[in-house]
């Protein structure tokens, strides 16, 4: 009779997790993301060897000190860079 007590499998599925904090933690940090173009390219372009991207016509790039491009963006907020490079 106490095996049909226990719920089935779908029970014991794990859930989502609940983090407890004061109101002196600021909330919105933990979601925030670094909108540079640094963390943009990484993200959103397939890296490889540690620092080449291939372009769509099949040439490889490396994003390093010689691409002048990176070297003055590569910090900068992603708002300045899409208005710059249009």
């Amino acid at each position: 009779m106490m095996s049909n007590y226990w719920p089935d499998q779908a029970f014991w599925e794990p859930w989502g997790t609940l983090v407890i904090l004061d109101r002196s933690f600021d909330l919105g940090s933990p979601f925030m993301h670094d909108y540079s173009y640094h963390s943009i390219v990484y993200d959103l372009i397939e890296i490889q060897n540690g620092n080449e991207i291939i372009s769509e016509d099949g040439k490889a790039h490396k994003l390093n000190e010689n691409d002048q491009i990176w070297q003055k963006y590569k910090n900068v907020h992603l708002a300045e860079v899409s208005t710059t490079l249009q």
